[in-house]
């Protein structure tokens, strides 16, 4: 069987999309913070939050932009882009026999099948495949890959392990990134300014099929387009949107690590909850 792309569609709650069969968001969720409790988590919590806010190429809102936190999954575009940037290396269809499988990997339903280059780099995306992710740094080199990182000019961004490498994170190896590089990538990728166009409407139309939309794409209406990546961990919660409106282009990022776990959990969709509200208020009332 040959799969070449990764196409399927998923529904349910984990969307929490259908606002019909989903109206309860407080008890799905918890209670939305209000703007002053926001506020109130980044003074109280501020060395275990980074944000960034962007609209067009400005800052409106900005925490800690520069410092280099555990990133979960939410740097496999960077992945992504060494790809993109160096197909020539990669086979064009991969057998899954020779892709080694993580415990949670969809591709042990795929055994005996060839899986095209790009419908690899969905799965890493849409739903953050790990053995596709630790599949393509294999193959790259983790010191390799810190040296693209280098030269691309993303200095906060590390790679010190391979994903789901629980003894090397026991020994403290750890992968990184900062909110100043997140921005940088995804300014550089929709603006076309770092790939051809071909990549670049790949990229984006991988990043809009993302899995996870509980966090800062919870409140954007069905009608807006988002893409992004998000990141969690057993103590880190992470996300990053893009979406347009009204000829703008807006980019929200949010990297929180050790925060306690009801805000944790809260604390970024209620930050973009409020940020919409505010900016936007005509998406809010289109989504509630």
């Amino acid at each position: 069987m040959n799969v070449y792309a990764w196409n399927i569609k998923f529904t349910g709650m984990a969307h929490c999309r259908d606002w019909n069969l989903n109206l309860n968001l407080q008890e799905e969720f918890g209670c939305v913070l209000s703007r002053d409790q926001v506020n109130q988590v980044i003074k109280n919590f501020s060395d275990s939050i980074s944000i960034g806010a962007y609209c067009d190429q400005d800052a409106i809102d900005q925490v800690n932009p520069q410092v280099a936190r555990t990133a979960a999954s939410i740097v496999k575009p960077f992945i992504f882009l060494y790809v993109l940037k160096n197909r020539g290396k990669f086979h064009n269809m991969v057998q899954t026999e020779d892709i080694k499988l993580t415990d949670d990997t969809i591709l042990r339903y795929f055994k005996g099948s060839r899986i095209s280059m790009d419908g690899l780099l969905a799965l890493m995306t849409e739903i953050s495949d790990n053995s596709v992710a630790n599949y393509f740094l294999d193959r790259i080199g983790i010191d390799k890959m810190n040296q693209f990182l280098k030269e691309e000019g993303y200095p906060d961004t590390s790679f010190g392990r391979r994903f789901l490498d629980s003894d090397a994170r026991m020994h403290g190896k750890e992968n990184y990134t900062s909110v100043t590089d997140l921005y940088r990538l995804y300014h550089g990728i929709i603006s076309g300014s770092i790939l051809g166009a071909e990549d670049r409407n790949l990229f984006i139309s991988i990043m809009r099929a993302q899995f996870d939309r509980s966090k800062f794409a919870l409140y954007l209406p069905e009608s807006i387009e988002s893409g992004g990546k998000s990141g969690v961990l057993e103590n880190v919660w992470n996300d990053l949107i893009f979406f347009s409106h009204n000829g703008s282009s807006v980019i929200l990022i949010g990297l929180t690590e050790n925060l306690p776990g009801p805000i944790a959990r809260d604390f970024l969709p209620a930050y973009s909850f409020h940020f919409i509200k505010e900016r936007y208020p005509e998406l809010l009332q289109d989504s509630l």
